[in-house]
């Protein structure tokens, strides 16, 4: 269905890696992306996104127990291997570990309750 110009709302920073540089080729409207641009083959958004998220670490290796290996917990979670979880990093960690994805009001309390403590740990 490629053709119509509807206008799918996007964000710039909500897939990582090169999809900055993907989103700002597409289309003459910040913040929007055409149905067009979104299915168009090879070069739209759809297939950029397909792409990269084979890239993507997926879950093959189960999440380590937090009450047992503590570090390891960490490291996994630990993206970027920067020696610090950033808050959306915590978050994911936390939703996963605790199997929270399939219910979006704990997701939501979750997000809450960490940026709710964040500036407390957050000393940088």
């Amino acid at each position: 269905d490629g053709g119509s110009g509807d206008a799918v709302p996007a964000r710039r920073g909500a897939l990582r890696g090169g999809a900055g540089a993907a989103l700002a080729q597409v289309g003459p409207r910040p913040g929007a992306i055409s149905r067009a641009e979104f299915f168009r083959p090879e070069v739209g958004l759809l297939d950029f996104v397909r792409t990269n998220l084979l890239r993507q670490r997926v879950a093959l290796v189960p999440v380590p127990d937090i009450s047992q290996e503590r570090l390891r917990w960490f490291e996994y979670f630990d993206e970027d291997k920067t020696g610090s979880l950033k808050q959306e990093e915590l978050v994911r960690a936390l939703i996963k570990t605790y199997s929270l994805a399939s219910d979006l009001g704990q997701v939501r309390q979750m997000r809450e309750l960490v940026s709710a403590v964040w500036p407390l740990f957050d000393l940088g």
